[in-house]
């Protein structure tokens, strides 16, 4: 039995010793590995091997000498790319960088020369933040290109700068060109519907360097070659005045003298054609005016010399002025002028006046005639308002001459451009006419009187103009302190009976420190003294209404006005230490409140009868339209001349107005 355990030992003991060792054949592996170059391969069992084995020195020693070998190798080659790509480029592309820290952190791995690897570690880290920085610059610099529409240059940064991060630039670059394409294609399109090539080819061309197979921008690109041309200017130009398009062939003509090179040639032949386009329109002036088409006369008239002074000075004899038939036109101009103005008709006379004053000024007589014909038309555009003196109550008789003056210099200041003010002395005279006029006529009723000096009247009676005043006594009762009384502390009379007890039981150590002897007693007393509440109230009411011409209601108010101030006196009193100091009550005078009465009425009638008068111009214009849809031309032009010299009082802008209207004296003749 015991030879039978033992030969089963022996036999495992020969099966052990001829098993294979594994540790060792992956050791002889890792040595084959390293014969064939494959050091990544032959380092992973190394590590293995020495991390399970550590007692086994050769085998942690061939894992030190392979990772020596190996941190050697690839710290030698990144500090080598580094070289070489610092040698091609500025600045380290982003992506390069970042595979760069990705091989630092394998040399840390080695645990060698770690303060080798810290430098080339923060090496990395700044080249890295200056891509990263030159990154973000050149975007933010692109960013204001596209917004300043300077998209060649936003592309060509973005490209310049594309290797620093390869695929992200890419996508910006093409996110610039949809935006610079989006931009300018639309711009391209309607410059060539304007025939506008010198300005649309160098929007073609960005167009074309930045995506020339976009939609048809090579077939611009070749007619802007051909079009963006002096002579192409030329020959619309003249195609143009072959069909009488006279505004146009000018355009081509000014648009050809935009090339420098040409310039010369260009202007010798645009004097030439503009010489022959104010003659052709000063024909067709005189043709319409043999028609009595007063303004397509005027308005050809007014391009033919428009145009020959665009002609050089000593040019200008190339044109062959109508004298004899422009005179004959001033003439009747100026007839049909006093003709209106002898039929009251001053807006059309304006109008014929300003046509001929548009084609010559120094015509006799015009500027004197135009001075006075404007200030006629104004004197009946502006309205004139009469302020009656407004009556005072029988309490305050000056009352009603205080509020017609301050109002009066109210609306002056607020109205002197939409209303004339009346001034008082003219007003006077016209009272007593006024009074007869009403007395004549019922309150709703018009009468057929009228007062030719002013258009408008504003009247008013002061009703109530007085100061109210009352004063009431009476007693104020306050509880204060008076005096302060010393009485003996109970606290004291405490401590003396302990201290007597103590020093009776020999324990005088013990006596605490002796409180206050006496304390304070205030002394609270009722005090009451003499007050005396005052008070003022102004009291002002003012009705007043406007009137016009023929006694007709227009507006009728009525401003009733409190201006309140309170204040109290009192007698002093002083009683120990309490003191009350005399007041005096602090209260306006009596005029002092009913001038703030009266400049809250005068504010409410200002700004009531500003709202009636205000913005007269327009009021004019809306009857001059309202006419005009009735088909009243004659009648519309006076009221659109209205309104025109009140703008010109006000410094609007009335030009274009102007223009308008006068193609309506075509209208009224024909």
């Amino acid at each position: 039995m015991i030879f039978r355990a033992l030969l089963v030992l022996a036999v495992l003991l020969f099966l052990f010793s001829c098993a294979p060792d594994p540790f060792k054949e992956s050791f002889e592996n890792a040595k084959n590995l390293v014969s064939q170059n494959r050091l990544e391969e032959a380092y992973s069992i190394y590590k293995d091997l020495c991390q399970k084995v550590p007692e086994n020195k050769e085998y942690c020693q061939e894992y030190n000498k392979i990772s020596r070998l190996l941190f050697d190798s690839k710290f030698k080659k990144i500090n080598s790319d580094i070289t070489s790509i610092k040698s091609k480029m500025p600045l380290i592309p982003i992506p390069i960088v970042m595979k760069f820290e990705e091989d630092i952190k394998k040399l840390y791995e080695y645990n060698i020369d770690t303060e080798e690897v810290n430098k080339l570690a923060a090496q990395i880290a700044n080249e890295k933040k200056l891509s990263i920085n030159k990154k973000e610059s050149v975007f933010a610099q692109a960013e204001q290109f596209l917004k300043n529409k300077e998209y060649s240059k936003a592309i060509s940064l973005l490209k310049e700068n594309s290797y620093l991060d390869q695929s992200i630039f890419e996508i910006k670059i093409n996110e610039y060109k949809n935006a610079a394409i989006g931009a300018m294609y639309p711009e391209i399109l309607k410059l060539v519907e304007l025939d506008e090539w010198r300005k649309a080819r160098p929007l073609i061309d960005q167009v074309y360097e930045i995506d020339k197979d976009y939609q048809n921008i090579s077939s611009l690109k070749d007619e802007a070659l051909q079009k963006d041309t002096a002579d192409y200017y030329l020959k619309r130009a003249e195609e143009a005045k072959k069909q009488k398009k006279l505004d146009l062939a000018v355009k081509y003509y000014n648009m050809a003298m935009e090339y420098p090179d040409d310039e010369n040639r260009v202007k010798e032949l645009y004097n030439k054609a503009i010489a022959e386009f104010s003659e052709l329109y000063f024909q067709l002036g005189i043709d319409y005016a043999q028609q009595d088409f007063v303004w397509q006369a005027y308005d050809n008239f007014k391009k033919g010399f428009d145009l020959m002074l665009k002609i050089p000075v000593e040019k200008r004899g190339l044109v062959k002025i109508p004298k004899k038939d422009l005179n004959r036109y001033y003439d009747n101009l100026y007839l049909k002028a006093k003709k209106a103005e002898d039929g009251e008709k001053l807006g059309l006379t304006y109008l014929y006046y300003k046509l001929l004053f548009n084609l010559n000024p120094a015509y006799p007589d015009l500027k004197e005639n135009m001075k006075k014909l404007e200030e006629k038309i104004l004197a009946r555009a502006i309205k004139s308002l009469a302020i009656i003196p407004f009556k005072s109550p029988k309490s305050a008789p000056e009352a009603g001459g205080l509020f017609t003056s301050n109002i009066m210099l109210s609306l002056y200041n607020e109205l002197k451009d939409d209303l004339k003010i009346i001034e008082r002395e003219s007003t006077d005279v016209l009272l007593k006419e006024f009074e007869l006029n009403l007395a004549s006529q019922s309150a709703n009723k018009p009468s057929g009187l009228k007062i030719a000096s002013a258009d408008y009247f504003l009247l008013g009676d002061v009703l109530d103009y007085k100061v109210e005043s009352s004063v009431q006594e009476g007693k104020r009762s306050v509880r204060v302190k008076t005096r302060v009384d010393m009485v003996l502390n109970p606290a004291y009379e405490d401590w003396e009976k302990l201290a007597a007890k103590l020093e009776k039981e020999g324990k005088s150590q013990e006596i605490p420190a002796a409180p206050s002897k006496y304390i304070e007693k205030p002394v609270f007393e009722d005090v009451k003294y003499n007050v005396k509440y005052f008070k003022k109230v102004a009291v002002l009411s003012v009705s007043y209404r406007i009137v016009d011409v023929n006694g007709k209601l227009i507006h009728t108010s009525l401003a009733d006005i409190k201006k309140e101030a309170i204040d109290e006196s009192s007698e002093g009193v002083e009683i120990g230490d309490f003191k009350i100091p005399f007041k005096v009550a602090q209260l306006p005078t009596d005029a002092e409140l009913l001038k703030k009465a009266q400049n809250e009425a005068i504010a409410k009638i200002r700004d009531e009868t500003k709202e009636i008068f205000k913005d007269s111009e327009g009021k004019y214009l809306k009857q001059a339209k309202d006419l005009e849809k009735d088909n009243n031309i004659v009648d519309s032009i006076e009221k659109y001349v209205d309104a025109i010299m009140i703008m010109k009082r006000k410094k609007l802008p009335s030009d274009d107005l102007e223009q308008r209207i006068m193609k309506y004296v075509d209208a009224i003749l024909n």
